[in-house]
Parts: structure tokens; C-alpha cells; sequence
């Protein structure tokens, strides 16, 4: 019992870090779709956030293109991410993971996710 007990509570602490992070994306750049919400999602999970660095480098990127879809917003957000993370093979793998979350990727093909508009109400 107390191992699983310690597990549950560990996955709850998890899911609460990761909804912060997912709040501070969404507060710095808004939620528009489903896929945005999956990206912001496997972003907080996945990684450490939305650094103050990391924010810099997007809102440069960002401003520099004012005229980007959302679809071409996510992948600048994901460029930023990638291009920080210190290890390789890590900056490798979150590179091929944000494709996942293009219009023609994985999240589409498998769970129906599309750059339809959702209500993200934290």
C-alpha cells in the first residue's frame, strides 16, 4: 500500500508542476488550438518551461514575423525549446517529438487533434 500510495502521490505532484508550466506558456503565449494545447502540454511535461531565456528567444523570433499561423507559431516556440536544451541527443529527441504536434504529425494521425479553436480556461 504505501509504495503505490507514494507513487499516486508523486504522479499528483507531477500533474499540478506541470500544470503550472503549462499556465505560465499559455500566460506568455495563448492557446489557440487543440494542437497548441498538446504541444503546451508534452512542453510542460517534458521539460523545464518557459525559462526567461527561452521566452526572450521566442518573443524575438515571434516579433520578427508578426504574420506566422499558429502552426508556424508552434514551430518557432519548438525551435526555441530544442535549440536549450543542453544534451544532444535530448535536444535531438525534443526536436523530432515537436513535429508530433505539426497539422500532418503523429497527434493528428493517431488522436484526431487538428489546429481546430479550443477554450483553454486554466
Amino acid at each position: 500500500g504505501s509504495k503505490l500510495a507514494h507513487k499516486f502521490q508523486c504522479f499528483l505532484h507531477l500533474r499540478v508542476f506541470a500544470s503550472q508550466k503549462l499556465f505560465i506558456l499559455h500566460a506568455a503565449f495563448p492557446i489557440h488550438t487543440e494542437l497548441d494545447f498538446a504541444f503546451y502540454w508534452d512542453l510542460a511535461v517534458h521539460t523545464s518551461g518557459l525559462t526567461p531565456r527561452r521566452r526572450i528567444q521566442i518573443n524575438q523570433r515571434l516579433s520578427a514575423q508578426p504574420q506566422l499561423g499558429v502552426g508556424e507559431r508552434r514551430k518557432v516556440i519548438g525551435a526555441v525549446f530544442a535549440a536549450t536544451v543542453s544534451n544532444q541527443s535530448q535536444r535531438r529527441s525534443r526536436a523530432i517529438r515537436n513535429t508530433a504536434f505539426r497539422p500532418d504529425g503523429i497527434a493528428t494521425r493517431l488522436y484526431g487533434l487538428l489546429d481546430r479553436p479550443f477554450s483553454y480556461v486554466p
